[in-house]
């Protein structure tokens, strides 16, 4: 085989090996997390990601006792629950365990460090076929001593929108019930004030009326 073909060959191999890491398949990635900080990225970065694409991440702790994420940048397409693109971490090695956050969408709180309570994790990410371009995320991983963490930052998920907006419904309908039954109670009392007053007068005409036998009386008299 002639050195030309070689480096073909070479050359095509490298290319399809390019294409794989860009493209992110379903079999997922493993990382060590340690006190070294590294970095998980969506496919292309800074460049925007390709579609259709399933990414994970299975993220093990070798040192420490939980795992810290930070967002250096995200920008994902927002969509309504988002069906379209999401981006989610799951405290555990499993997807049976509590999800620490799930979004879409832009996001730009790079202070805010989001911790683990168990040490393992789930990255994962995905986009559908179509789509705007965005340029994904740039996230840092590193592993910390559960006395060095600090208390993990609270985040929603879908799960709790939802449940949000449904004690909401809940809410304003009691209150509509409550309204009607301040109105029906309202109509009662002045119902019962009209018959009050009613039969009060009834009360007074009878005091000034003559009573029947008087009037017999009379007729007989005359």
């Amino acid at each position: 085989m002639d050195l030309n073909r070689r480096y073909f060959l070479f050359a095509i191999f490298a290319t399809a090996i390019h294409s794989t890491d860009s493209s992110c398949p379903n079999e997922g990635y493993s990382l060590s997390a340690n006190y070294t900080k590294q970095y998980i990225r969506s496919p292309n970065y800074p460049n925007t990601y390709p579609r259709p694409v399933s990414c994970k991440w299975s993220v093990e702790a070798t040192q420490g006792d939980v795992i810290v994420f930070q967002f250096l940048h995200f920008d994902l397409e927002a969509s309504m629950f988002c069906y379209k693109d999401i981006f989610s971490i799951i405290d555990g090695h499993t997807g049976f365990h509590y999800e620490l956050l799930s979004m879409c969408g832009s996001y730009d709180k790079t202070s805010v460090l989001h911790k683990t309570s168990l040490p393992a994790a789930i990255v994962q990410f995905s986009s559908v076929t179509h789509g705007d371009k965005h340029t994904g995320f740039e996230i840092v991983v590193w592993a910390e001593d559960v006395l060095d963490a600090d208390f993990r930052d609270p985040e929603y998920t879908i799960v709790n929108y939802i449940l949000f907006g449904l004690s909401g419904v809940l809410l304003l309908l009691a209150l509509y019930g409550l309204r009607l039954l301040v109105r029906v109670n309202m109509r009662i009392k002045i119902r019962d004030k009209d018959e009050d007053e009613a039969m009060t007068e009834r009360r007074i005409l009878q005091c000034y009326l003559p009573a029947p036998s008087e009037k017999t009386e009379t007729k007989n008299a005359l």
